[in-house]
């Protein structure tokens, strides 16, 4: 069912017990959370769930901020100006990219997308990523960094173009004090 933002909190939570085990089932809108803060989420409640099962009344440490004080900040003046100046900076650096890439393509591309996918599974053995890892290291870099790199590379060289665009989410978490909110902070980086 979807959420009606309008209306609901954007997270529903079951706890289930059985037999031999429990479940704790979360539905969470992404407007409320990131994968980071789903991490938070799981070991907060298993910190909790413990301390009840062992008669503890341990709480959580309590927040230095909450994710209020992330949103008034970044509503703030000072802020909204470096947003400003960000935007400018890569709409300028982004002017005349194309939108599409132009990778040839094997059959011609659907007027409207079916959004359907595919994954591909590559194993990596461990002498291979050592050798990745020395890589990237000697380069001064993270084996992401040289992955995304080669990506880069590769999508150069088929598609006929010396510049792609490729969009990588990022945590967003600048400040210490936000590694242990819940809410959604990711960003994409081009």
């Amino acid at each position: 069912k979807p959420f009606n933002l309008s209306e609901e909190i954007p997270i529903l939570a079951t706890f289930v017990t059985a037999k031999e085990a429990s479940y704790l089932m979360l539905c969470v809108h992404h407007i409320a959370t990131d994968a980071w803060s789903m991490d938070i989420l799981a070991q907060e409640f298993c910190t909790l769930y413990l301390a009840i099962l062992n008669g503890n009344s341990q709480v959580l440490p309590p927040l230095t901020v909450d994710y209020v004080d992330y949103a008034l900040w970044q509503q703030s003046g000072e802020q909204l100006q470096h947003i400003a100046l960000q935007n400018q900076y890569w709409l300028h650096q982004l002017s005349g990219m194309s939108e599409l890439n132009s990778l040839p393509l094997d059959y011609p591309r659907a007027k409207l997308s079916a959004h359907r996918s595919q994954t591909v599974v590559l194993d990596v053995d461990s002498e291979q990523l050592n050798r990745l890892r020395q890589i990237a290291q000697n380069e001064n870099a993270t084996v992401f960094m040289y992955l995304h790199a080669i990506l880069s590379l590769v999508i150069c060289r088929y598609s006929a173009v010396n510049e792609i665009a490729i969009g990588t989410p990022v945590a967003n978490r600048p400040r210490k004090e936000l590694n242990g909110l819940v809410g959604l902070f990711i960003n994409t980086l081009v």
